[in-house]
């Protein structure tokens, strides 16, 4: 959404598209909308782990091939993945990061997980017109993400901890050290 203005501006601009800059950010918006309200089906159906690895993996490749297709000229091929961007997005880091940091994390701990996600989201709307305007431009912009997005995948192979069938107490003890659990058994 942070960019996708400047993007359908500049398609639009080049004529590769009848779309006007505000109409593509109506159909990211409404892509958005759609994969919100049909996201808590895949939530329910499937690992918590399995959603966040492979939304995150279909997230980096998605982002790769929208860089790979701005190199290429390929216009319509970018918005198709933009819009598989934002249904794994959607189906996947949307409600999952948020979910798994509410089951896993203690009060204090949840507050910086907030704030680490807000951050991060601050970090790439200042960042990303940087990015453009450099000399990387919007391809190099979409290859960093989308190495910085497959590293994700990697972090959550190895490091996330399946939560789906636990209960709160086995949950919140995921990454509890293991003196804070021996000395709560006693």
């Amino acid at each position: 959404m942070i960019y996708s203005n400047t993007i359908f501006g500049n398609m639009a601009e080049k004529g590769s598209i009848s779309l006007t800059a505000k109409q593509g950010s109506y159909l990211v918006g409404c892509l958005n909308l759609l994969g919100a309200i049909i996201a808590p089906i895949p939530v329910v159906m499937f690992p918590r782990k399995f959603l966040l690895f492979w939304g995150q993996l279909t997230m980096a490749i998605s982002l790769i091939m929208v860089a790979v297709c701005y190199n290429l000229n390929y216009d319509i091929a970018i918005i198709v993945f933009i819009c598989v961007f934002i249904l794994a997005f959607q189906f996947s880091q949307g409600p999952i990061a948020w979910m798994y940091a509410a089951e896993v994390a203690v009060d204090t701990g949840l507050g910086i997980c907030v704030l680490a996600l807000y951050l991060s989201l601050l970090e790439k709307a200042i960042t990303m017109e940087f990015m453009v305007h450099s000399s990387m431009g919007a391809p190099g912009m979409f290859y960093v993400l989308g190495g910085i997005t497959l590293l994700g995948a990697v972090f959550i192979q190895v490091f996330i901890k399946e939560t789906k069938g636990l209960t709160d107490v086995e949950k919140k003890r995921l990454f509890m050290p293991l003196d804070l659990i021996e000395a709560e058994n006693k």
